[in-house]
Protein backbone atom coordinates (compact mmCIF):
# COMPACT_ATOMS: atom_id res chain seq x y z
CA UNK A 1 0.00 0.00 0.00
CA UNK A 2 1.30 3.35 -0.89
CA UNK A 3 -0.08 7.33 0.34
CA UNK A 4 0.07 10.32 -1.71
CA UNK A 5 2.51 12.33 0.36
CA UNK A 6 0.33 15.43 -0.62
CA UNK A 7 -3.24 14.49 -0.87
CA UNK A 8 -3.18 11.41 1.39
CA UNK A 9 -5.07 9.40 -1.61
CA UNK A 10 -4.28 4.99 -0.86
CA UNK A 11 -3.00 2.87 -3.71
CA UNK A 12 -1.94 -0.54 -4.08
CA UNK A 13 2.09 -0.93 -4.44
CA UNK A 14 2.35 -0.45 -8.42
CA UNK A 15 1.23 3.02 -9.09
CA UNK A 16 4.63 5.80 -9.11
CA UNK A 17 2.62 8.49 -8.98
CA UNK A 18 -0.93 10.24 -7.82
CA UNK A 19 -3.84 9.59 -9.88
CA UNK A 20 -5.67 12.63 -7.92
CA UNK A 21 -2.72 15.09 -7.55
CA UNK A 22 0.15 14.19 -9.89
CA UNK A 23 2.75 13.69 -7.06
CA UNK A 24 5.09 11.23 -7.09
CA UNK A 25 4.47 8.28 -4.49
CA UNK A 26 7.17 6.94 -2.49
CA UNK A 27 8.99 3.70 -3.67
CA UNK A 28 8.36 1.74 -0.09
CA UNK A 29 4.99 0.38 1.15
CA UNK A 30 3.62 3.18 4.04
CA UNK A 31 3.36 0.99 7.49
CA UNK A 32 0.95 2.31 10.87
CA UNK A 33 2.21 3.58 13.43
CA UNK A 34 0.81 2.72 17.16
CA UNK A 35 1.16 5.54 19.48
CA UNK A 36 1.19 4.39 22.78
CA UNK A 37 3.05 5.38 26.66
CA UNK A 38 5.58 3.20 25.94
CA UNK A 39 6.77 4.83 22.54
CA UNK A 40 5.75 4.93 18.49
CA UNK A 41 5.03 0.94 17.31
CA UNK A 42 4.86 0.68 13.21
CA UNK A 43 3.39 -2.33 11.89
CA UNK A 44 2.66 -3.17 8.83
CA UNK A 45 -0.85 -1.95 7.64
CA UNK A 46 -3.76 -5.21 6.85
CA UNK A 47 -4.98 -5.02 2.76
CA UNK A 48 -8.54 -4.69 4.56
CA UNK A 49 -7.83 -1.53 6.39
CA UNK A 50 -5.96 -0.51 3.23
CA UNK A 51 -8.84 -0.88 1.25
CA UNK A 52 -11.69 0.54 3.68
CA UNK A 53 -13.07 -2.58 5.36
CA UNK A 54 -13.51 -2.61 9.17
CA UNK A 55 -11.30 -5.00 10.81
CA UNK A 56 -12.11 -8.38 12.44
CA UNK A 57 -12.03 -9.35 15.37
CA UNK A 58 -8.53 -11.61 15.06
CA UNK A 59 -6.92 -8.14 13.87
CA UNK A 60 -7.94 -6.73 17.33
CA UNK A 61 -6.98 -9.66 19.27
CA UNK A 62 -3.50 -9.45 17.79
CA UNK A 63 -2.88 -5.87 18.80
CA UNK A 64 -1.51 -6.36 22.78
CA UNK A 65 -3.39 -5.29 25.70
CA UNK A 66 -1.77 -1.96 26.42
CA UNK A 67 -2.37 -1.04 22.64
CA UNK A 68 -5.87 -1.70 23.12
CA UNK A 69 -6.25 0.23 26.26
CA UNK A 70 -4.52 3.13 25.31
CA UNK A 71 -6.05 6.41 25.39
CA UNK A 72 -3.93 7.69 22.20
CA UNK A 73 -5.73 6.93 18.61
CA UNK A 74 -4.52 4.87 15.56
CA UNK A 75 -3.04 7.10 12.93
CA UNK A 76 -1.56 6.40 9.55
CA UNK A 77 1.14 8.75 8.11
CA UNK A 78 3.46 8.63 5.18
CA UNK A 79 6.64 6.89 6.10
CA UNK A 80 9.07 10.48 5.45
CA UNK A 81 6.31 12.54 6.95
CA UNK A 82 5.55 11.73 10.71
CA UNK A 83 2.60 12.93 12.86
CA UNK A 84 2.49 17.35 13.42
CA UNK A 85 5.97 18.32 12.13
CA UNK A 86 7.85 16.52 14.58
CA UNK A 87 10.45 14.48 13.28
CA UNK A 88 10.92 10.78 13.42
CA UNK A 89 13.78 8.45 13.94
CA UNK A 90 16.47 7.96 16.73
CA UNK A 91 15.87 11.99 17.57
CA UNK A 92 12.45 11.56 18.61
CA UNK A 93 11.98 9.85 22.19
CA UNK A 94 9.21 8.56 23.27
CA UNK A 95 8.04 10.31 26.47
CA UNK A 96 9.04 13.40 24.49
CA UNK A 97 6.82 13.10 21.68
CA UNK A 98 3.69 12.14 24.27
CA UNK A 99 4.41 15.43 26.51
CA UNK A 100 4.11 17.36 22.71
CA UNK A 101 1.09 15.81 21.96
CA UNK A 102 -0.54 16.25 25.24
CA UNK A 103 0.32 19.83 25.36
CA UNK A 104 -1.46 20.07 22.00
CA UNK A 105 -4.60 18.32 22.96
CA UNK A 106 -4.33 20.72 26.15
CA UNK A 107 -3.74 23.69 23.93
CA UNK A 108 -6.67 22.75 22.04
CA UNK A 109 -9.11 22.13 24.70
CA UNK A 110 -7.95 25.51 26.45
CA UNK A 111 -8.93 27.62 23.04
CA UNK A 112 -11.92 25.40 22.83
CA UNK A 113 -12.62 26.69 26.57
CA UNK A 114 -11.83 30.09 26.08
CA UNK A 115 -13.98 30.46 22.98
CA UNK A 116 -17.01 28.96 24.79
CA UNK A 117 -16.57 31.02 27.48
CA UNK A 118 -16.91 34.37 25.28
CA UNK A 119 -19.82 33.01 23.58
CA UNK A 120 -21.49 32.21 26.82
CA UNK A 121 -20.67 35.27 28.37
CA UNK A 122 -22.10 37.12 24.93
CA UNK A 123 -25.15 35.13 25.52
CA UNK A 124 -25.19 36.09 29.36
CA UNK A 125 -24.70 39.81 28.33
CA UNK A 126 -27.30 39.93 26.08
CA UNK A 127 -29.71 38.32 28.54
CA UNK A 128 -28.97 40.55 31.22
CA UNK A 129 -29.01 43.59 29.72
CA UNK A 130 -32.74 42.63 28.43
CA UNK A 131 -33.83 41.87 31.70
CA UNK A 132 -32.12 44.68 33.00
CA UNK A 133 -34.95 46.29 31.18
CA UNK A 134 -37.74 43.86 31.76
CA UNK A 135 -36.86 43.90 35.75
CA UNK A 136 -35.70 47.86 36.07
CA UNK A 137 -37.77 47.64 39.89
CA UNK A 138 -36.13 46.88 43.23
CA UNK A 139 -37.77 43.19 43.98
CA UNK A 140 -39.06 42.24 47.63
CA UNK A 141 -37.33 39.68 49.24
CA UNK A 142 -37.95 38.37 52.13
CA UNK A 143 -40.42 41.18 53.73
CA UNK A 144 -40.53 41.75 57.67
CA UNK A 145 -42.72 42.88 59.70
CA UNK A 146 -42.33 43.57 63.45
CA UNK A 147 -45.85 43.61 65.80
CA UNK A 148 -46.51 44.06 69.57
CA UNK A 149 -47.46 42.04 72.40
CA UNK A 150 -49.26 42.33 75.80
CA UNK A 151 -46.45 40.24 77.68
CA UNK A 152 -43.62 43.00 77.60
CA UNK A 153 -42.69 41.71 73.92
CA UNK A 154 -42.42 42.02 70.16
CA UNK A 155 -42.07 39.44 67.44
CA UNK A 156 -40.37 39.66 64.32
CA UNK A 157 -42.12 38.13 61.31
CA UNK A 158 -40.47 37.70 58.13
CA UNK A 159 -42.08 36.39 54.93
CA UNK A 160 -40.54 32.41 55.56
CA UNK A 161 -43.02 32.32 58.55
CA UNK A 162 -40.03 33.03 60.66
CA UNK A 163 -41.05 34.57 64.46
CA UNK A 164 -38.28 36.11 66.33
CA UNK A 165 -39.34 37.87 69.91
CA UNK A 166 -37.72 40.54 71.81
CA UNK A 167 -38.32 40.88 75.40
CA UNK A 168 -38.87 44.44 76.35
CA UNK A 169 -41.85 46.82 77.99
CA UNK A 170 -41.59 49.56 75.51
CA UNK A 171 -43.75 49.89 72.67
CA UNK A 172 -43.45 50.86 69.08
CA UNK A 173 -43.84 54.63 68.26
CA UNK A 174 -44.57 57.05 65.00
CA UNK A 175 -41.19 58.32 63.61
CA UNK A 176 -40.46 61.43 62.05
CA UNK A 177 -42.75 60.99 59.08
CA UNK A 178 -45.62 59.75 61.25
CA UNK A 179 -45.25 55.68 60.04
CA UNK A 180 -44.50 53.27 62.60
CA UNK A 181 -41.49 51.58 60.35
CA UNK A 182 -39.41 52.70 57.78
CA UNK A 183 -38.36 49.93 55.11
CA UNK A 184 -35.48 49.38 52.61
CA UNK A 185 -36.86 49.42 49.27
CA UNK A 186 -36.57 45.15 49.16
CA UNK A 187 -38.33 44.74 51.92
CA UNK A 188 -35.90 42.96 53.92
CA UNK A 189 -34.90 45.09 56.60
CA UNK A 190 -37.04 47.36 59.05
CA UNK A 191 -36.47 50.12 61.26
CA UNK A 192 -38.45 51.88 64.18
CA UNK A 193 -38.25 53.87 67.00
CA UNK A 194 -39.49 52.88 70.43
CA UNK A 195 -41.13 54.28 73.47
CA UNK A 196 -37.68 54.77 75.20
CA UNK A 197 -35.96 56.75 71.94
CA UNK A 198 -34.15 52.98 71.20
CA UNK A 199 -33.55 52.88 67.42
CA UNK A 200 -34.19 49.37 66.18
CA UNK A 201 -33.14 47.24 63.28
CA UNK A 202 -35.01 44.14 62.30
CA UNK A 203 -33.65 42.14 59.38
CA UNK A 204 -35.80 38.77 59.60
CA UNK A 205 -33.37 37.27 61.89
CA UNK A 206 -32.58 39.20 65.09
CA UNK A 207 -33.49 42.61 66.24
CA UNK A 208 -30.59 45.28 67.14
CA UNK A 209 -30.31 47.79 68.83
CA UNK A 210 -28.69 50.64 66.62
CA UNK A 211 -28.54 53.55 68.96
CA UNK A 212 -30.18 55.19 72.26
CA UNK A 213 -31.52 58.71 72.18
CA UNK A 214 -32.76 58.75 68.63
CA UNK A 215 -34.63 61.68 67.30
CA UNK A 216 -34.99 61.24 63.84
CA UNK A 217 -34.01 58.26 61.58
CA UNK A 218 -33.51 57.20 57.80
CA UNK A 219 -32.54 53.98 56.11
CA UNK A 220 -31.31 53.73 52.99
CA UNK A 221 -32.61 53.11 49.68
CA UNK A 222 -30.80 49.85 49.87
CA UNK A 223 -31.17 48.91 53.57
CA UNK A 224 -27.33 48.79 54.29
CA UNK A 225 -26.76 51.98 55.74
CA UNK A 226 -29.14 54.29 58.57
CA UNK A 227 -28.41 58.12 59.49
CA UNK A 228 -30.10 59.54 62.97
CA UNK A 229 -29.93 62.11 64.95
CA UNK A 230 -29.56 62.13 68.65
CA UNK A 231 -31.22 64.39 71.43
CA UNK A 232 -27.81 66.64 71.35
CA UNK A 233 -28.53 66.90 67.24
CA UNK A 234 -25.41 65.04 66.44
CA UNK A 235 -25.82 63.17 62.85
CA UNK A 236 -24.53 59.95 62.73
CA UNK A 237 -24.08 57.12 60.18
CA UNK A 238 -24.46 53.04 60.86
CA UNK A 239 -23.43 50.52 58.56
CA UNK A 240 -22.03 47.43 59.40
CA UNK A 241 -23.06 47.35 63.51
CA UNK A 242 -21.26 50.08 63.71
CA UNK A 243 -21.83 54.24 64.25
CA UNK A 244 -20.33 56.88 63.35
CA UNK A 245 -20.60 61.06 64.21
CA UNK A 246 -20.53 62.53 60.91
CA UNK A 247 -21.73 66.55 62.43
CA UNK A 248 -22.69 67.89 65.37
CA UNK A 249 -25.67 70.30 66.35
CA UNK A 250 -27.26 69.70 62.70
CA UNK A 251 -30.50 70.84 61.70
CA UNK A 252 -34.06 68.55 61.20
CA UNK A 253 -33.48 68.21 57.45
CA UNK A 254 -30.88 65.17 56.25
CA UNK A 255 -30.41 62.83 53.62
CA UNK A 256 -29.05 59.62 52.90
CA UNK A 257 -27.57 58.25 49.61
CA UNK A 258 -29.28 54.93 48.10
CA UNK A 259 -26.53 52.99 48.79
CA UNK A 260 -26.42 54.61 52.47
CA UNK A 261 -22.32 55.85 52.05
CA UNK A 262 -23.06 59.32 51.72
CA UNK A 263 -24.93 62.15 53.71
CA UNK A 264 -26.13 65.51 53.03
CA UNK A 265 -27.25 67.74 56.45
CA UNK A 266 -27.42 71.43 57.14
CA UNK A 267 -25.82 73.01 60.04
CA UNK A 268 -24.84 76.53 61.25
CA UNK A 269 -21.52 77.81 61.04
CA UNK A 270 -20.87 81.41 62.59
CA UNK A 271 -24.62 82.24 61.92
CA UNK A 272 -24.57 80.89 58.38
CA UNK A 273 -26.60 78.01 57.42
CA UNK A 274 -24.44 75.87 55.60
CA UNK A 275 -25.66 72.59 53.39
CA UNK A 276 -22.87 69.94 53.60
CA UNK A 277 -22.29 65.94 52.26
CA UNK A 278 -19.87 63.70 54.10
CA UNK A 279 -18.02 60.89 52.41
CA UNK A 280 -15.46 59.91 54.37
CA UNK A 281 -14.79 63.70 55.04
CA UNK A 282 -17.26 66.71 54.89
CA UNK A 283 -17.24 69.03 52.30
CA UNK A 284 -19.48 72.20 51.58
CA UNK A 285 -22.47 72.12 49.29
CA UNK A 286 -23.38 75.66 49.39
CA UNK A 287 -24.64 78.54 52.14
CA UNK A 288 -27.76 79.38 52.85
CA UNK A 289 -29.42 76.17 51.38
CA UNK A 290 -31.26 72.95 52.22
CA UNK A 291 -30.32 69.51 50.33
CA UNK A 292 -32.99 67.22 49.28
CA UNK A 293 -31.49 64.24 47.62
CA UNK A 294 -27.76 63.15 46.98
CA UNK A 295 -26.62 60.21 44.43
CA UNK A 296 -24.35 57.84 46.03
CA UNK A 297 -20.72 58.76 46.30
CA UNK A 298 -22.32 62.31 46.42
CA UNK A 299 -21.33 62.84 43.31
CA UNK A 300 -24.89 64.87 42.20
CA UNK A 301 -26.47 66.99 45.24
CA UNK A 302 -30.17 68.36 45.01
CA UNK A 303 -30.84 71.21 47.51
CA UNK A 304 -32.75 74.46 47.27
CA UNK A 305 -32.10 78.05 48.50
CA UNK A 306 -32.62 80.14 50.98
CA UNK A 307 -34.93 81.96 51.24
CA UNK A 308 -36.63 81.63 47.87
CA UNK A 309 -36.55 78.20 47.42
CA UNK A 310 -34.81 77.24 44.14
CA UNK A 311 -34.25 74.54 43.58
CA UNK A 312 -30.59 73.30 42.17
CA UNK A 313 -28.30 70.51 41.26
CA UNK A 314 -24.48 70.53 41.33
CA UNK A 315 -22.07 68.17 41.25
CA UNK A 316 -20.72 67.45 44.37
CA UNK A 317 -19.09 70.86 46.31
CA UNK A 318 -18.53 72.69 43.28
CA UNK A 319 -20.95 75.61 43.24
CA UNK A 320 -19.63 76.33 39.69
CA UNK A 321 -21.41 73.80 38.08
CA UNK A 322 -25.17 74.28 40.02
CA UNK A 323 -28.21 74.04 37.65
CA UNK A 324 -31.51 75.52 38.23
CA UNK A 325 -34.20 72.69 38.05
CA UNK A 326 -37.40 74.91 39.17
CA UNK A 327 -38.30 78.06 40.72
CA UNK A 328 -39.61 75.98 43.87
CA UNK A 329 -39.57 72.60 45.69
CA UNK A 330 -43.62 72.47 45.35
CA UNK A 331 -43.49 70.09 42.06
CA UNK A 332 -42.97 66.54 42.18
CA UNK A 333 -39.60 65.15 42.30
CA UNK A 334 -38.58 61.60 40.85
CA UNK A 335 -34.75 60.06 40.90
CA UNK A 336 -33.31 56.86 40.07
CA UNK A 337 -32.18 54.77 41.59
CA UNK A 338 -28.00 55.99 42.00
CA UNK A 339 -29.44 59.64 41.99
CA UNK A 340 -27.79 60.62 38.66
CA UNK A 341 -31.27 61.47 37.09
CA UNK A 342 -33.88 63.42 38.39
CA UNK A 343 -37.92 64.32 36.27
CA UNK A 344 -39.41 67.13 37.98
CA UNK A 345 -42.60 69.28 37.26
CA UNK A 346 -41.85 72.94 37.37
CA UNK A 347 -45.79 74.56 37.00
CA UNK A 348 -47.59 72.65 34.47
CA UNK A 349 -44.35 71.96 32.37
CA UNK A 350 -42.45 68.85 33.15
CA UNK A 351 -38.27 68.55 32.74
CA UNK A 352 -35.64 65.83 32.93
CA UNK A 353 -32.11 66.53 33.89
CA UNK A 354 -28.95 63.52 34.54
CA UNK A 355 -25.33 63.65 35.75
CA UNK A 356 -25.79 67.04 37.15
CA UNK A 357 -26.83 68.72 33.86
CA UNK A 358 -29.03 71.49 32.43
CA UNK A 359 -32.96 70.21 32.44
CA UNK A 360 -34.43 69.55 29.39
CA UNK A 361 -38.32 70.34 28.92
CA UNK A 362 -39.59 67.27 27.80
CA UNK A 363 -43.36 67.91 28.14
CA UNK A 364 -46.05 70.55 28.68
CA UNK A 365 -48.21 68.34 31.07
CA UNK A 366 -47.12 67.49 34.43
CA UNK A 367 -46.16 63.92 34.52
CA UNK A 368 -45.49 61.44 37.27
CA UNK A 369 -43.37 58.01 37.41
CA UNK A 370 -45.91 55.20 36.97
CA UNK A 371 -44.46 52.63 38.95
CA UNK A 372 -45.49 49.24 39.91
CA UNK A 373 -48.07 48.99 43.23
CA UNK A 374 -46.22 49.38 46.39
CA UNK A 375 -42.61 49.25 44.79
CA UNK A 376 -41.43 53.37 44.37
CA UNK A 377 -40.21 54.79 47.63
CA UNK A 378 -41.02 58.42 47.44
CA UNK A 379 -40.47 58.89 51.23
CA UNK A 380 -36.53 59.65 49.64
CA UNK A 381 -38.00 60.99 46.62
CA UNK A 382 -36.21 58.06 45.38
CA UNK A 383 -37.62 55.26 43.32
CA UNK A 384 -36.72 51.99 42.63
CA UNK A 385 -35.70 52.06 38.57
CA UNK A 386 -32.47 51.91 37.07
CA UNK A 387 -33.66 54.45 34.35
CA UNK A 388 -35.79 57.04 34.00
CA UNK A 389 -35.34 56.71 30.47
CA UNK A 390 -37.41 53.85 28.67
CA UNK A 391 -40.15 54.12 31.63
CA UNK A 392 -43.82 55.11 31.12
CA UNK A 393 -45.60 58.19 33.16
CA UNK A 394 -49.28 59.26 34.04
CA UNK A 395 -50.13 62.91 33.42
CA UNK A 396 -52.97 63.61 36.08
CA UNK A 397 -54.17 67.37 34.60
CA UNK A 398 -56.90 66.29 32.61
CA UNK A 399 -60.40 66.06 34.95
CA UNK A 400 -61.72 63.27 32.68
CA UNK A 401 -59.22 60.96 33.62
CA UNK A 402 -55.17 60.28 33.42
CA UNK A 403 -52.93 60.03 30.24
CA UNK A 404 -50.58 57.46 30.05
CA UNK A 405 -46.97 58.30 28.17
CA UNK A 406 -43.53 56.71 27.28
CA UNK A 407 -40.11 58.71 27.78
CA UNK A 408 -38.41 56.85 25.15
CA UNK A 409 -33.86 56.73 25.47
CA UNK A 410 -33.78 59.75 23.81
CA UNK A 411 -36.24 61.78 25.43
CA UNK A 412 -39.21 61.80 23.11
CA UNK A 413 -43.14 61.66 24.47
CA UNK A 414 -45.15 59.39 23.03
CA UNK A 415 -49.24 59.34 24.03
CA UNK A 416 -50.37 55.81 24.90
CA UNK A 417 -53.80 55.77 26.89
CA UNK A 418 -56.42 59.09 27.38
CA UNK A 419 -58.60 59.42 30.22
CA UNK A 420 -58.08 56.44 32.62
CA UNK A 421 -59.01 57.26 36.10
CA UNK A 422 -58.20 54.38 37.73
CA UNK A 423 -55.14 51.85 37.05
CA UNK A 424 -52.45 49.90 38.27
CA UNK A 425 -49.39 48.95 36.99
CA UNK A 426 -47.89 45.42 37.41
CA UNK A 427 -45.05 43.75 38.46
CA UNK A 428 -43.86 43.37 35.18
CA UNK A 429 -43.70 46.74 34.37
CA UNK A 430 -45.72 46.57 31.54
CA UNK A 431 -48.88 45.26 32.18
CA UNK A 432 -51.47 47.98 32.91
CA UNK A 433 -54.96 46.85 34.71
CA UNK A 434 -57.32 49.88 34.12
CA UNK A 435 -60.69 50.85 34.97
CA UNK A 436 -62.89 52.45 32.44
CA UNK A 437 -66.52 53.15 32.02
CA UNK A 438 -66.70 50.45 34.43
CA UNK A 439 -64.99 48.16 32.31
CA UNK A 440 -62.15 46.76 33.45
CA UNK A 441 -59.00 46.35 31.02
CA UNK A 442 -55.46 45.24 30.88
CA UNK A 443 -53.15 46.23 28.15
CA UNK A 444 -49.19 45.56 27.69
CA UNK A 445 -47.66 49.06 27.20
CA UNK A 446 -44.57 47.64 25.07
CA UNK A 447 -47.19 46.40 22.48
CA UNK A 448 -50.32 48.66 22.20
CA UNK A 449 -51.14 47.59 18.77
CA UNK A 450 -52.26 44.83 20.03
CA UNK A 451 -54.83 46.71 21.81
CA UNK A 452 -56.50 46.05 25.29
CA UNK A 453 -57.91 42.67 26.70
CA UNK A 454 -61.05 43.24 28.45
CA UNK A 455 -61.42 41.33 31.97
CA UNK A 456 -65.28 42.25 32.90
CA UNK A 457 -68.09 44.78 32.69
CA UNK A 458 -70.17 46.59 35.19
CA UNK A 459 -67.12 46.47 37.95
CA UNK A 460 -68.07 48.39 40.74
CA UNK A 461 -64.39 47.70 43.05
CA UNK A 462 -61.53 45.75 42.37
CA UNK A 463 -57.58 44.49 44.10
CA UNK A 464 -54.87 43.00 41.90
CA UNK A 465 -52.84 40.26 43.21
CA UNK A 466 -49.11 40.77 44.34
CA UNK A 467 -48.19 39.14 41.31
CA UNK A 468 -50.38 41.28 38.99
CA UNK A 469 -52.05 38.53 36.99
CA UNK A 470 -55.30 38.27 38.85
CA UNK A 471 -57.91 40.68 40.28
CA UNK A 472 -60.53 40.22 42.83
CA UNK A 473 -63.92 42.31 41.64
CA UNK A 474 -67.49 43.31 42.69
CA UNK A 475 -70.06 43.60 39.82
CA UNK A 476 -73.07 45.99 39.64
CA UNK A 477 -74.92 43.27 41.17
CA UNK A 478 -72.97 42.89 44.27
CA UNK A 479 -71.51 39.73 43.87
CA UNK A 480 -67.60 38.79 44.07
CA UNK A 481 -65.46 37.21 41.23
CA UNK A 482 -62.06 36.35 40.84
CA UNK A 483 -60.13 36.45 37.27
CA UNK A 484 -56.73 35.40 36.18
CA UNK A 485 -55.85 37.87 33.34
CA UNK A 486 -56.54 35.98 29.70
CA UNK A 487 -59.14 33.89 31.22
CA UNK A 488 -63.01 34.12 32.13
CA UNK A 489 -63.53 35.05 35.94
CA UNK A 490 -65.34 32.73 38.20
CA UNK A 491 -67.87 33.70 40.62
CA UNK A 492 -66.36 33.36 44.26
CA UNK A 493 -69.57 34.56 46.01
CA UNK A 494 -73.03 35.91 45.38
CA UNK A 495 -71.82 38.12 48.65
CA UNK A 496 -70.37 41.71 48.32
CA UNK A 497 -66.92 42.06 49.11
CA UNK A 498 -65.07 45.08 50.60
CA UNK A 499 -62.23 45.53 48.49
CA UNK A 500 -60.76 47.86 50.05
CA UNK A 501 -60.67 45.58 53.05
CA UNK A 502 -58.77 42.95 50.82
CA UNK A 503 -55.19 41.67 51.49
CA UNK A 504 -53.58 40.59 48.26
CA UNK A 505 -50.95 38.10 48.65
CA UNK A 506 -48.87 37.01 45.63
CA UNK A 507 -51.69 34.91 44.07
CA UNK A 508 -54.33 34.94 46.31
CA UNK A 509 -56.83 37.06 48.54
CA UNK A 510 -57.66 37.08 51.98
CA UNK A 511 -61.11 38.67 52.61
CA UNK A 512 -63.97 38.54 55.51
CA UNK A 513 -68.00 38.36 54.59
CA UNK A 514 -70.10 39.01 57.88
CA UNK A 515 -66.94 38.23 60.17
CA UNK A 516 -65.65 35.26 58.93
CA UNK A 517 -62.51 35.06 56.99
CA UNK A 518 -61.75 33.41 53.75
CA UNK A 519 -58.84 32.73 51.17
CA UNK A 520 -59.05 32.39 47.59
CA UNK A 521 -56.57 32.06 44.78
CA UNK A 522 -59.08 30.85 42.12
CA UNK A 523 -62.94 30.68 42.08
CA UNK A 524 -64.93 30.16 45.31
CA UNK A 525 -63.31 31.04 48.46
CA UNK A 526 -62.98 28.77 51.32
CA UNK A 527 -63.52 29.52 54.67
CA UNK A 528 -60.06 29.52 57.73
CA UNK A 529 -60.59 27.01 60.18
CA UNK A 530 -59.72 27.88 64.08
CA UNK A 531 -60.54 31.47 63.88
CA UNK A 532 -63.54 32.54 65.52
CA UNK A 533 -66.13 34.27 63.44
CA UNK A 534 -66.16 37.73 65.16
CA UNK A 535 -63.64 39.33 63.04
CA UNK A 536 -62.91 42.81 63.83
CA UNK A 537 -59.57 43.54 61.72
CA UNK A 538 -58.20 42.92 58.54
CA UNK A 539 -54.95 43.76 57.58
CA UNK A 540 -51.65 43.13 55.70
CA UNK A 541 -49.21 43.22 52.75
CA UNK A 542 -47.68 41.21 49.91
CA UNK A 543 -46.59 38.36 52.78
CA UNK A 544 -48.44 39.03 55.84
CA UNK A 545 -52.21 38.57 56.84
CA UNK A 546 -53.24 39.87 60.36
CA UNK A 547 -56.45 39.42 61.98
CA UNK A 548 -58.36 40.51 65.25
CA UNK A 549 -60.91 39.20 66.74
CA UNK A 550 -63.84 40.54 69.20
CA UNK A 551 -62.26 38.23 72.05
CA UNK A 552 -58.75 39.89 71.87
CA UNK A 553 -57.27 37.15 69.69
CA UNK A 554 -55.07 38.00 67.38
CA UNK A 555 -53.89 35.47 64.39
CA UNK A 556 -50.89 35.99 61.64
CA UNK A 557 -50.31 34.01 58.21
CA UNK A 558 -47.78 34.53 55.51
CA UNK A 559 -49.63 32.23 53.34
CA UNK A 560 -53.31 33.51 53.62
CA UNK A 561 -54.78 29.82 54.65
CA UNK A 562 -52.40 28.43 57.74
CA UNK A 563 -52.74 31.00 60.63
CA UNK A 564 -51.06 30.85 63.90
CA UNK A 565 -52.32 32.53 66.70
CA UNK A 566 -50.26 35.16 68.35
CA UNK A 567 -51.73 37.17 71.40
CA UNK A 568 -54.65 37.14 73.83
CA UNK A 569 -55.26 40.86 75.34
Amino acid sequence: MKICPNCSTVFDDKPKFCSQCGARLPEEPQKSVLITEQGIQETAVPESVASGEVPDASVTESVPAAVTDSPYERVNVPAEQPPFSIRRGEELHSEEYVRQSRKSVWKFVSLMAIASALVLSFVWGLSFFHNLRQKAVVRVKDSVWVMESDNDEMVGVSRSGRQVKLKTESRIVPGPDKSLFQKSADGSKLVFLDSNKVLRLFDGSRFTTVAEEVQQYQISFDGSGIAYTNTDNDLFLYRKGKSQRVAVRVLADFCLSPDGETLAYVREEGGTTLACYFNSKERTIAKESVPFAISNGGTYVYYYSLPKGVVYVQKGGNQDSRQKLADSLSGSYCLNMNGEQVLLTDGANTYFSEYGGERMKIASVPLLLLAPDNLANSREMIYGVRSLKDRFYIASSNPEGNHVYHLSERLELSSLLKNIPVWSLMQDEETLLYEKNQNLYYINLRNTDKGESKVAGHVMGWRPSGDGKRVLFVDDEGESWFATLGREPKRITAETINTEEVVPLESGFVYEIDGSLFYTDGGKGSKISGLSDDVLKLEGDRFLVIVECGNGDVFISTNGKKYTKYIRK
